[in-house]
């Protein structure tokens, strides 16, 4: 594996969409990265294992949030504790990103990294884990740019984020002439028809690349950041300082497409799960092993869906 390649996982997120799925019988609602909807193992789990074929797992940084402890303790066992990033609450997905990212970037200068959401579903890992291949090279031949990955939409979605290239996308990574962030419906099929592609949060860099996109998109959060990593020791939790509440693909990637690369991944059965109706529709492409397993789940949510 590479010297300097990271992973970070992103597994913060409260999954308020899918509550109604992902209510456990005490009606405790349970993060869905932290269920096993698909009939395996979790969400998170299945990202872990992502990861696991990218970098070691001494170079993978997870981000869980102090409230689900009882979920991610469990499913992080055997994953070094130093790795682990405990944020105290919910700060938005800029400062989510760039805490980690900084940190990395102070205990690695030449780090390079694979941002992995925790919460979806992928029905062919060979296909994504070729396509991060491609996109780690990519990255590698232009170091100051951050290549975005594109799902090929199924449909003018507008709960999502599109992005729109400058040119059709073929197999190689092509320049980002914007970002929309969830576009009306007659918007979002324009999108569609226009070649653009919906945004699934995988994201490819350098570190010093975030670091530089972002800082001359939010100098302030970025300079708090630095601030509070020079100030704590490097370890497994956000640092206590005050940082304003802003998001990553608005406020970072929507005003930086001129240092943006967007690399299409060939279809792979990729799901948001994001609301019951998504997640329905993904437990229909499942096989008929996983379907059972499925049937057999914990959650009563899941199991009326399958």
């Amino acid at each position: 594996m590479p010297e300097h390649l990271w992973c970070l996982v992103l597994a913060g997120g409260d999954g308020t969409r899918l509550a109604s799925v992902t209510r456990a019988a005490d009606g405790v609602v349970i993060p869905k990265q932290y269920c096993r909807l698909t009939g395996g193992r979790s969400l998170l789990e299945q990202t872990l294992d992502r990861a696991d074929r990218l970098a070691t797992r001494a170079r993978t940084v997870t981000v869980v949030t102090r409230a689900h402890q009882r979920w991610w303790s469990r499913q992080l066992v055997g994953r070094p504790t130093d790795n682990v990033v405990v944020q105290d609450e919910n700060r938005g997905t800029a400062a989510g990103l760039l805490i980690p990212i900084l940190h990395i970037l102070h205990r690695d200068p030449d780090a390079q990294i694979v941002v992995l959401p925790s919460d979806h579903h992928f029905g062919n890992e060979d296909v994504i884990h070729a396509t991060l291949h491609r996109a780690i090279a990519s990255s590698r031949a232009a170091p100051t740019e951050l290549v975005v990955l594109g799902i090929r939409p199924e449909g003018p979605e507008s709960g999502y984020g599109w992005i729109v290239p400058t040119h059709a996308v073929n197999g190689k990574a092509a320049p980002v002439d914007r970002f929309v962030e969830k576009p009306e419906r007659d918007h979002a099929e324009a999108l569609m028809a226009s070649g653009a592609l919906w945004s699934p949060f995988i994201l490819v860099g350098m570190a010093k690349a975030f670091r530089d996109v972002a800082a001359a998109a939010v100098p302030e959060l970025v300079r708090r950041i630095e601030d509070c990593v020079a100030a704590h020791r490097i370890d497994r939790h956000y640092p206590t300082c005050q940082l304003e509440d802003l998001d990553f693909s608005r406020d970072v990637l929507g005003r930086s497409a001129a240092h943006l690369r967007v690399m299409a991944v060939p279809h792979c059965g990729w799901s948001d799960v994001g609301t019951p109706d998504r997640l329905k529709a993904c437990l229909r492409t499942l096989p008929e092993a996983a379907r059972r397993r499925a049937r057999q789940a914990s959650l009563p949510g899941v199991r009326a869906l399958v």
